[in-house]
């Protein structure tokens, strides 16, 4: 069930509720023990734990259980999370890094070599015997491309999820890069765009966004190609340079690397810089995101400072559209400001953008707002505690129910039905797009076991596909049972063998070009990531 105060991001994706009640995936006492045994096995020194302020509470918990396990341990806390409430994370970790980190947390790693003293480290904070002592943050760093690549995909990496320590699988993943920081907007529940005024509170400046070089940018993207990463996941808060960094950059990128991408779009491109869009599309781009928040502009400019009018966001999305790209619709429910009117607004806004399974997916944000972002200076935290779960998981249905029925039947369940039946015609429509093959995979395990369950049940006798044969496959293929598997695809056939243990071929995913559409089960990890490759061989397979 939805939770008031959640322990993570609450999120409807296309009417699924996604980590929360029995959908969300907290971290089990196994992944603990998981963790110190990594812990243990790297022999460090030092522990960092980078997190946001969603995670503020877990993190300390955590922090004291690792402290308790390895009392000799340095234990330091960075980010979003312990940048705007250091006081809490001091609690349980030694240190707390504010602001960027890397100049700090190598000083530190010097100071434990040595035996020496973290007092005169900037950006860190610390306890002392009259309280909490926060030194100064040092200058922004404005050339990025001094800092070394992250290491995704190597050997010193292991993801703990379900119980398991995993070392990632660079060809099933989606790599993840940010070519600048900062972002261009200054949303008052974010501290995105607000992060230069912790900067500008001590007399320093920085850039609005600071740009990585490009030679250094494309050395990582060619990396990460090398190491067998099959898709781009530009994490930008908005994907946007000047126009000939963007020219050259995106050339570059198609004529180098050429794997499809995720980016944020901004609007203006498409206005101002059709040829540079164009070539987004040349180089690979085949998924972006579009930031509604609200339907009512009035509440989007006054509350959440966003100014863009309603029919520039139907007009941006028409585009998108036009291009066969898909899309991710954020927006947020939950604020106890809002009122039935306004999402009135918003219901109003869905019934003219356009949305298809196949490329669409809406995000129903449960209001989070960070500390010290602009809404909690002006209305304090204490007004969080109106938020109604129950009617932002209402509201939220109905908005992904607005853009699958006409208005007579959106009409009569508004008024008609509960919650319960809301989320059950919602099972229901999505059992019926696997059946049709406009779908493949829900992100809440549980909900997902349902739907396969309920399309197996209908497909006895008949064939279906599978995608992955590895730990996943031998996990869930019982769904299947009485079913007829005629086709199993699978990344790496080098690893995971060219036939099943019943004797089914498996085969390369690129197959699936050229096989009539039948329902498609992934039992794998990483289920976005085969999405992705699959939509990006144009079939009708989208994520809900």
């Amino acid at each position: 069930m939805v939770q008031k105060h959640p322990i993570q991001y609450q999120k409807l994706e296309n009417g699924r509720l996604f980590a929360s009640g029995n959908d969300i995936n907290p971290i089990s006492e196994s992944e603990e023990e998981l963790l110190f045994g990594e812990i243990r096995k790297f022999d460090t020194d030092i522990v960092g734990v980078g997190t946001r302020s969603l995670f503020d509470d877990y993190a300390t918990v955590l922090a004291m259980k690792i402290g308790q396990r390895f009392p000799s341990i340095l234990k330091i806390a960075g980010g979003f999370g312990p940048t705007l409430s250091a006081e809490k994370y001091l609690s349980e970790f030694d240190l707390v890094v504010r602001g960027d980190g890397e100049e700090a947390c190598l000083d530190i790693a010097d100071a434990v070599r040595d035996d020496g003293s973290f007092e005169s480290i900037r950006n860190v904070s610390f306890k002392t015997g009259e309280g909490v002592k926060h030194n100064p943050l040092r200058p922004p760093e404005e050339n990025l491309s001094r800092y070394p690549h992250p290491e995704y995909g190597s050997e010193n990496i292991a993801v703990i999820d379900n119980d398991k320590a995993l070392q990632i699988e660079p060809w099933n993943l989606s790599y993840p890069i940010i070519v600048g920081r900062g972002c261009l907007q200054k949303c008052s529940y974010c501290s995105g765009g607000n992060w230069k005024t912790l900067y500008s509170d001590e007399g320093l400046k920085m850039s609005s966004r600071r740009v990585r070089e490009l030679d250094d940018v494309m050395n990582e993207l060619a990396r990460a190609k090398a190491n067998g990463f099959v898709r781009i996941s530009f994490r930008d808060e908005f994907f946007f340079f000047t126009p000939s960094f963007f020219r050259e950059f995106m050339t570059r990128y198609r004529d180098e690397i050429g794997l499809k991408f995720f980016a944020h779009v901004h609007p203006i491109v498409l206005k101002n810089y059709p040829d540079i869009f164009h070539l987004m599309l040349e180089a690979g781009l085949d998924e972006t995101s579009i930031g509604i928040q609200s339907g009512s502009e009035s509440f989007a400019k006054d509350i959440y400072h966003r100014k863009i009018p309603n029919h520039k966001i139907v007009d941006h999305a028409r585009a998108i559209h036009s291009y066969d790209l898909g899309v991710q619709y954020h927006v947020i429910g939950g604020n106890p400001l809002e009122n039935e009117e306004t999402f009135e607004e918003t219901l109003a806004l869905f019934k003219e953008l356009p949305f298809d399974l196949a490329k669409n997916r809406l995000d129903w944000f449960y209001f989070t707002p960070f500390p010290e972002s602009p809404i909690v200076k002006r209305y304090g935290m204490e007004f969080l505690l109106e938020r109604e779960p129950e009617l932002w998981l209402r509201r939220g249905y109905l908005l992904y129910l607005r853009t699958q029925l006409d208005d007579d039947d959106f009409q009569h369940i508004m008024e008609n039905s509960t919650n319960t039946e809301l989320r059950d015609l919602i099972r229901d429509l999505t059992i019926d797009d696997i059946m049709q093959c406009r779908r493949t995979f829900i992100q809440a395990n549980e909900e997902q076991r349902e739907a396969y369950e309920a399309v197996a049940e209908r497909m006895q006798g008949q064939e279906v596909y599978v995608f992955g044969y590895s730990q996943g496959y031998k996990d869930s293929a019982s769904l299947l049972d009485g079913c007829v598997i005629s086709h199993v695809f699978d990344n790496n056939r080098r690893l995971h063998g060219i036939e099943t243990d019943t004797g089914v071929s498996i085969h390369d995913p690129e197959e699936l070009k050229h096989l009539p559409p039948k329902p498609l089960f992934i039992f794998s990890t990483y289920k976005k990531e085969i999405y992705q490759q699959i939509r990006g061989m144009r079939r009708d397979i989208p994520i809900p």
